[in-house]
């Protein structure tokens, strides 16, 4: 499982009235909040699930730079 796959399982076990785009839709140049429609809820949701999920310790600094899918795969990315 690539990491796009690994971020839309992710979208898909949150609430999908957090989601503006279709999750199989999504692709790595989507803007979280322009074209996802994520608010701070959902991005506080999505770090506590790629920690769940992941193992993956994020600080809030970090995931508050996160404007694009891009940015949380390269998360996902150094994860692996």
């Amino acid at each position: 499982m690539d990491s796009l796959d690994k971020f839309k399982n992710i979208l898909s076990s949150l609430d999908e009235l957090f989601l503006r785009k279709d999750i199989q839709k999504v692709s790595n140049s989507d803007h979280l909040i322009n074209d996802l429609g994520l608010d701070s809820l959902a991005r506080v949701s999505i770090v506590f699930e790629l920690q769940e999920e992941l193992n993956l310790n994020i600080e809030e600094s970090e995931a508050s730079q996160w404007k694009t899918v891009k940015d949380i795969l390269k998360v996902i990315e150094k994860s692996h």
